[in-house]
């Protein structure tokens, strides 16, 4: 068991206790202090012990806590730990947040998951790395009225497979204005379904938003892309790792990205049709954004970011990863600005050549 407090020692008020998997007597333990937790937070992990039993000490503690977090990673839940889970949850209704991330979740499991959603008072609901496509996922957004989904700040789908379906019916029947994180990774969406998020998303709150290895590199995605940055006013992270994004797809989002002064994090790797020349003139031209602090990109001649390159600016350092490829460009058109020298990389001096290699340990 691991038990966790952020409290100082023999307070009377714990404002986190965290419980993992533990023995029954060791846990009765802990609510055998005259403690009273104002913010709890129970995770399950597969292990020898007695879900159904645990959740009764609990339900037996219920003056003591004010349960806001639960967190359960089982990988195979029998039908009827889910009905117990369930009940649980209706019983605390203060819960705020809800993991249910690599539990083996399939379609059949979604009408659960809404009663869940509709028992308690869920602001951030992580369903990733699941079973869902897209039936169960159009299912379990149509269960529930906007009014249930309005609560919802943070929504988490990341490797469950609910393609176009799941994210039309994400982007209709979800109000994604009122989410600040969004995470889609790995969902294999298309451009149709894109389009829609992206429009759905236009003067959100969303600040961290993922839609790494779906279809955001063809034209129609792209310019929904590039409309939404126009539009966001809040948007810190932007994961495209991935997405098929092609030389003109980044060209057209890079005057966008230099306008959104809220971004700070920006990831482009693995997009292997962008070429080493594109990853320069996105880097000189974003070189200036007041507040960007973490750029990740690729050329297609190296799949793969090697090394980092450091931009100083009076604000704050511009980290930028890449392939050491693009690196010696980026660095050598700095230096070719900085002499005044128009020659091209391929006919620089010997000695800046080398010393440029140098630089890159090479």
């Amino acid at each position: 068991m691991v038990v966790e407090h952020t409290s100082k020692a023999y307070r009377p008020y714990a404002s986190e206790l965290f419980f993992s998997s533990g023995a029954l007597s060791e846990i009765s333990q802990i609510f055998s202090n005259k403690w009273i937790f104002t913010g709890l937070r129970l995770r399950f992990d597969d292990g020898p012990y007695n879900i159904k039993s645990l959740l009764n000490l609990f339900r037996a503690n219920r003056n003591k806590i004010n349960l806001r977090y639960i967190e359960i990673h089982i990988t195979d839940i029998a039908p009827g730990i889910k009905k117990d889970l369930l009940d649980f949850i209706r019983e605390f209704p203060t819960i705020e947040q809800l993991d249910l991330s690599r539990c083996g979740l399939m379609d059949d499991d979604m009408t659960i998951v809404a009663e869940m959603i509709k028992a308690s008072a869920i602001r951030c609901l992580n369903l990733g790395w699941n079973h869902i496509n897209e039936e169960g996922f159009s299912q379990l957004a149509t269960a529930l009225s906007r009014e249930h989904w309005a609560r919802l700040e943070s929504l988490n789908l990341t490797r469950n497979s609910i393609g176009d379906l799941g994210g039309l019916k994400l982007a209709t029947c979800i109000p994604l204005t009122n989410l600040k994180t969004l995470l889609l990774s790995e969902c294999l969406m298309d451009e149709l379904s894109i389009v829609e998020i992206l429009e759905a998303c236009k003067g959100s709150k969303i600040e961290v938003l993922d839609m790494q290895s779906n279809d955001v590199g063809s034209t129609n995605s792209i310019l929904a892309l590039k409309c939404f940055l126009a539009n966001s006013r809040t948007i810190r992270e932007l994961c495209l790792k991935y997405c098929g994004i092609t030389n003109d797809g980044v060209a057209n989002i890079t005057p966008a990205v230099r306008k959104c002064h809220t971004l700070t994090r920006l990831h482009l790797q693995g997009n292997h049709d962008m070429t080493t020349s594109a990853v320069l003139q996105m880097v000189n031209s974003i070189g200036h954004h007041p507040n960007l602090v973490e750029v990740g990109v690729c050329g297609c001649e190296e799949p793969y970011v090697t090394g980092t390159l450091n931009i100083e600016r009076k604000n704050a350092r511009l980290e930028i990863w890449v392939t050491q490829r693009s690196m010696l460009a980026i660095v050598s058109a700095r230096v070719i600005k900085r002499i005044g020298c128009k020659s091209p990389l391929s006919v620089l001096p010997t000695e800046l050549f080398r010393m440029l290699q140098i630089m890159l340990g090479k």
